[in-house]
């Protein structure tokens, strides 16, 4: 398995409490990628949000992640930016 691991800035004014865009869209299309294996994200600490999206492969996390536009700089909602990305292996799980 692989992880997408994915430090993303949030700005004040796209802080939402109530996480909508995420938990209406962003969770729901996730989920429904090929090789979707769980994912978290964490509420954004002074600004900086990250997520652990993980698959059954390295190629399905790569794909997707290309798929999705999670690139440095991208943004799949507005007032986010995606500061760093990165594959990696899922040494253990719980």
């Amino acid at each position: 398995m692989h992880a997408v691991v994915v430090n993303t800035r949030v700005e004040e004014s796209a802080m939402d409490p109530e996480y909508k865009i995420l938990r209406e869209q962003i969770i729901p299309a996730v989920r429904q990628l090929p090789g979707f294996v769980r994912g978290y994200w964490l509420a954004p600490v002074n600004g900086i949000g990250l997520s652990v999206v993980v698959f059954e492969s390295e190629d399905a996390a790569r794909k997707n992640a290309e798929t999705m536009g999670v690139k440095p700089g991208g943004s799949l909602s507005p007032g986010t930016s995606f500061e760093s990305v990165e594959f990696v292996e899922v040494a253990g799980h719980a």
